[in-house]
């Protein structure tokens, strides 16, 4: 049997995905419901990409074309975004100025001591 698709904008993440049929309109089912999410979300509204189209941060041609670096660069919130992804396992878009890519090779970075080795 067959499930009838069709795509949706999820009203949280504000991504285009499939929604399967019976699941509600504006839940992709892919991102975690706001009771899910660990900790504030207010930085959001300082964020330079507010109110920008997602498809910027999430769509993978756009993100290999780094539009996204215009926001980032330049954004007030850039370092909450980022912490924000890490500790909700975000492993879609960009957040804080990174791929999901370079977020996944985070955990290998060491951390930098202030004098010479």
């Amino acid at each position: 049997m067959r499930h009838e698709q069709s795509t949706a904008v999820c009203s949280w993440c504000g991504v285009r995905r499939v929604i399967n049929r019976g699941r509600e309109a504006g839940d992709c089912g892919s991102c975690k419901s706001r009771k899910e999410i660990d900790g504030p979300t207010d930085w959001m509204r300082e964020a330079a990409c507010e109110g920008v189209n997602t498809d910027l941060f999430f769509n993978e041609e756009l993100i290999r074309k780094r539009y996204f670096l215009f926001y980032c660069e330049a954004c007030p919130v850039a370092d909450e975004c980022l912490d924000f992804a890490t500790r909700n396992g975000e492993r879609h878009g960009v957040w804080g100025g990174l791929t999901p890519e370079q977020r996944s090779h985070m955990h290998l970075r060491k951390p930098t001591t202030g004098g010479k080795a």
